[in-house]
């Protein structure tokens, strides 16, 4: 399993296959429901010849814009004061694959309409990440104030990206497994069971590299 994270840490499943986002079109969001004649819930699709709508759209306007590879392939990321994204529930923040929409953890919070203002793509040392910066206190529940980093972790059993492998790793893993987020998805089967906790302490037997 490899993890992808916020640094104040917000938690996913990261996939190492790559795959190619060939779906070259413009995207805009803003505060309307109509393109081109087209119902599109402030987000839409201009494809070169017309516009549609994506995924159903957002209920509020978005803040920013970003592509980003998080090891599950280029998609784009968009951050705004909404909280859902189509059906999906998503507190400032969701991921369009060019098919679906889904979440970064469990969002923004901690404010009276958490959002993020900004998303920009750096790479340090530790590899390309995912910067948001916006008006919120906490990333995936966890303390951010106004700023949190999605990146892919090096080692699966080190839960709260503390460096070291600690009893606390438990802790954010039973956390994460209460709160019914997919980073506690440890073997990747698509549900939260008992064999996700087998597979955690596997990996913290055989610890970090």
């Amino acid at each position: 399993m490899v993890l992808a994270r916020w640094r104040a840490e917000f938690l996913g499943l990261c996939h190492e296959r790559l795959r190619r986002w060939n779906r070259l079109a413009l995207y805009v969001g803003g505060d309307f429901t109509m393109a081109g004649g087209a119902p599109a819930q402030h987000f839409a699709r201009w494809d070169g010849a017309q516009w549609s709508e994506v995924g159903g759209g957002l209920d509020r306007s978005p803040w920013s814009f970003t592509v980003f590879d998080d090891g599950r392939g280029p998609a784009l990321y968009v951050g705004g004061g909404f909280t859902m994204a189509g059906e999906t529930p998503a507190a400032g923040v969701a991921r369009w694959d060019g098919k679906e929409w889904s979440t970064l953890g469990s969002g923004f919070g901690d404010a009276s309409t958490p959002g993020a203002y900004a998303l920009a793509v750096f790479k340090d040392s530790a590899g390309p990440a995912l910067y948001a910066g916006g008006t919120f206190r906490s990333a995936g529940g966890i303390s951010a104030s106004h700023i949190a980093r999605w990146h892919c972790a090096t080692c699966p059993a080190d839960c709260d990206g503390s460096g070291d492998l600690t009893f606390f790793d438990f802790l954010c893993f039973q956390s994460l497994f209460a709160a019914g987020d997919p980073g506690a998805d440890c073997d990747e089967s698509g549900s939260l069971d008992f064999f996700d906790f087998l597979c955690l302490q596997t990996a913290f037997a055989a610890g970090c590299p």
